[in-house]
């Protein structure tokens, strides 16, 4: 960055060149609630950088010594145990790493069912086979089932213990009972104590699948739509953003196709059939504004009904609205948002008497503008 740039990096909706936006996606915020979290919290930060060659963020906070607590489950239990861990991501590979080098587990790596194959077999061949995989259901280029089917085809792994991490423990459960060797699912983000218990459960010999804490009554009531019965296309570009709107909607009973730009949402919009949008505003390449305005040219041009873009946006100031509106999104949700906020507007629009006069709509602009709501 250059030192002009550099002076105001922190500062609110400032970023070092326009052109960040559409080539990275994002808003300016980032970096000043960074300042303000450390500065809360009595500490400094800095940067320092050089034009055209990178840039390096730090700061300092004077921290109280922590208090360990000690994990329900006895790490010497599980020490030397040997783990196959199947994760595609790097960071979530290096955090699985530091939990298991907590519990002195021995581990290796693969990226996919592939790799995890020719590791069992190798592991077999050294007479260190591995007592049990931790094996990501969200693999690129495979469906959720496709590790296990690799994995369970073969006789060195056919049996092999699992850990099953999934943004819905529902569809590895069902692979579970499927399975001939035994299986525990996790929801991600994966907690260390929650790991420790998964594989002392696997080591134990039981099978039971452990499940998040049921939901509460009035909530599961407050759910209108049965399962498989209403797509949602969901525009994010950031992963955190898509794993927990995957798992909110997932929870309301919704099926959700993601994209993580606008170029690919109006793509999947052209090939399928929704029944609403969730549009991020900032978003790479093509942004939510751009995507929803191609979407509604789209609509009108084939002579479709109207399917209600939600715009999901960190802005909440003056002309924010508007500018959704002008390009063809029917309702505003603010980040971050909660579960009972998202089914709201969901339901708002899901509903039949909405849905019905939205896909009535002739005017793009004012028919859809009376819902929307600062």
């Amino acid at each position: 960055m250059s030192p002009s740039a550099l002076a105001h990096v922190f500062d609110p909706f400032v970023q070092a060149e326009s052109s960040t936006t559409r080539r990275f996606g994002g808003t300016g915020l980032g970096l000043a609630i960074c300042k303000q979290l450390v500065e809360a919290m009595g500490g400094t930060i800095d940067v320092k950088s050089e034009s055209g060659v990178g840039s390096t963020f730090s700061f300092a906070i004077t921290l109280g010594r922590g208090r360990r607590q000690p994990p329900a489950v006895h790490p010497e239990s599980l020490t030397g145990l040997n783990v196959l861990v199947v994760e595609s991501d790097t960071t979530n590979r290096q955090i699985l790493g530091r939990h298991l080098d907590y519990l002195g587990i021995r581990y290796a790596t693969a990226a996919n069912g592939e790799d995890a194959l020719a590791q069992c077999r190798a592991a077999s061949a050294a007479k260190k086979p591995f007592d049990l995989a931790i094996v990501d259901m969200k693999l690129p280029a495979t469906d959720d089932a496709g590790v296990l089917r690799t994995l369970d085809a073969d006789p060195l792994s056919a049996n092999l213990p699992i850990v099953m991490l999934t943004a819905s423990t529902m569809q590895a459960d069902s692979q579970a009972q499927r399975r001939s060797g035994s299986s525990v699912s996790l929801s991600k983000p994966v907690r260390r104590e929650e790991l420790f218990r998964a594989i002392a459960e696997l080591m134990g010999g039981t099978a039971e699948v452990l499940r998040p804490a049921p939901a509460k009554t009035n909530d599961q009531a407050a759910v209108p739509w049965e399962r498989g019965t209403r797509r949602i296309l969901v525009a994010e570009d950031n992963p955190v953003n898509q794993v927990l709107a995957r798992t909110m909607l997932g929870q309301l009973g919704l099926d959700v196709t993601m994209a993580h730009d606008g170029n690919v949402a109006v793509k999947a919009y052209g090939e399928g059939v929704f029944d609403l949008i969730l549009m991020d505003c900032q978003m790479p390449e093509m942004d939510g504004f751009a995507a929803s305005m191609a979407i509604r040219q789209h609509e009108q041009a084939a002579n479709m009904p109207r399917v209600p873009i939600i715009a999901l946006t960190a802005n909440a100031m003056q002309g924010d609205r508007e500018r959704c509106l002008a390009s063809g999104m029917d309702d505003y949700l603010t980040k971050p948002f909660n579960k009972a906020a998202l089914r709201n507007v969901i339901a708002k629009w899901l509903d039949a008497g909405h849905a019905k006069r939205a896909g009535n709509a002739k005017d793009d602009t004012v028919a859809a503008a009376s819902p929307v709501t600062k």
